[in-house]
């Protein structure tokens, strides 16, 4: 019996950014025949995710198995409109599940936060992207694949992770080069964070993009290497609340942030050369913070050997 879930090796996918997503999910939708379901943390109608939201109704309309699935939290700050958005949606036969634990009375720990969506064949992973309007203007990606076996696993992740309750953390290897791992929402434990911790650890060279600065034993291992790292800076954000979060975060950590554009910073991935020259990426909706862990998030991260790949995300940083 093989050792992986997938028959033959993974594709190297496609790195959509952000800009370029919704015309590629609403083009998928649109020739979807079988199932589409979406899973993302938060979710709202604006700008280009009216678009995605006609495709789902009218995917639903043409007899396709549709579905939607975010975190409580979608209501905190557009409830009229996310809950008009839901209305629709199931009236139109589209089935809405919420994850994680109402915000209500909890509004920071159990989120559900990994973005993942299977339509018919295609996969859309081992990136950050939300299903909301200004989602769409960040420096982000998702990573989509073709692949019948993959479609049936993610699927499989996706209704695992529905329930309201924690459960331990898991990793599926597909092939030599490629695992995914799940983080279950148990509060302190995260495999994903131990996963990059280890992997850059002995490295020789490594590179780091996330919206956060990371967890204290990985940046001692990204400091180690001089990594080339980018997290957001106070310029890059938007609102208030973002901006005293970012300058806490540059001031408190002791790496050198090289990041001077004014996007905001929403990927998240790690790279790391070894001695031999071999390179290793994660990549997915982890920001590779202690804080996530400890309030028990619920994420996915695609764990690659994959060189052309991590060729990819290198130029996707250099780019940044």
């Amino acid at each position: 019996m093989s050792q992986y879930l997938l028959s033959a090796p993974l594709p190297t996918p496609a790195l959509i950014e952000s800009d370029q997503l919704a015309k590629k999910l609403v083009l998928d939708i649109d020739t979807a025949t079988q199932e589409v379901h979406l899973q993302t943390m938060d979710f709202d109608t604006k700008k280009s995710m009216r678009t995605i939201v006609s495709s789902l109704i009218a995917a639903s309309a043409r007899g396709v198995s549709v579905s939607l699935a975010f975190d409580y939290r979608a209501y905190s700050m557009r409830p009229v409109s996310v809950y008009t958005a839901v209305k629709k949606l199931r009236n139109s036969g589209v089935t809405v599940v919420h994850l994680g634990n109402s915000w209500v009375g909890y509004p920071i720990a159990g989120r559900s936060h990994g973005k993942m969506h299977v339509i018919d064949n295609v996969v859309y992973i081992g990136g950050g992207m939300n299903l909301r309007g200004d989602s769409f203007e960040h420096r982000d990606y998702m990573l989509r694949y073709e692949s019948a076996e993959l479609a049936s696993i993610v699927r499989g992740i996706q209704l695992s992770t529905h329930g309201s309750k924690p459960t331990a953390d898991k990793t599926y290897v597909l092939d030599a080069d490629n695992s995914l791992i799940v983080d279950g929402g148990m509060r302190g434990a995260s495999r994903i964070l131990d996963a990059a911790v280890e992997m850059t650890k002995n490295a020789k060279q490594s590179w780091y993009l996330s919206q956060l600065s990371p967890d204290p034993l990985l940046a001692d291992n990204l400091q180690r290497t001089g990594a080339t790292c980018m997290f957001n800076t106070a310029k890059s954000q938007k609102g208030w609340a973002g901006k005293v979060i970012s300058r806490i975060d540059n001031r408190i950590t002791r790496l050198n942030n090289t990041y001077k554009s004014s996007q905001k910073i929403h990927a998240k991935v790690i790279i790391s050369e070894d001695p031999g020259g071999r390179l290793s990426v994660i990549s997915g909706s982890h920001n590779f913070a202690r804080s996530g862990v400890q309030l028990g998030t619920r994420e996915i991260a695609l764990h690659s050997t994959d060189q052309a790949l991590a060729s990819t995300f290198i130029e996707f940083i250099r780019a940044t």
